[in-house]
């Protein structure tokens, strides 16, 4: 699939076709598994090309719900989190864990 622009006056039509093609995203990086103590704050990243460029969420495992990163972890944080990226052509997807340490 490509890109293309339509152009239209009275008397003509053109079509200008897009240098880029659009493609699936790849994800470039994301954060290792994280061991934290309890009440440490952890920051897990991730990050992914693609054109469109993708859309980066991240997600708890347990519950598939959204998480928003720096975090201050507790006893109920730890688990998997999974890295989306996701441009409409395709989702990539990688899971992250964090293991928390209680006192």
């Amino acid at each position: 699939m490509q890109y293309f622009t339509i152009l239209q006056n009275k008397l003509h039509s053109f079509n200008i076709q897009d240098d880029q093609s659009m493609r699936p995203p790849t994800i470039t990086y994301v954060s290792n598994n994280q061991t934290a103590n309890e009440g440490d704050v952890v920051m897990l990243n991730c990050s992914a090309d693609g054109n469109p460029p993708p859309n980066i969420t991240w997600t708890r495992l347990s519950s598939n719900s959204p998480v928003t990163f720096p975090l201050v972890v507790r006893r109920h944080d730890e688990g998997g989190y999974r890295c989306s990226a996701d441009n409409g052509i395709a989702i990539k997807i990688i899971d992250v864990f964090i293991t928390v340490q209680c006192e």
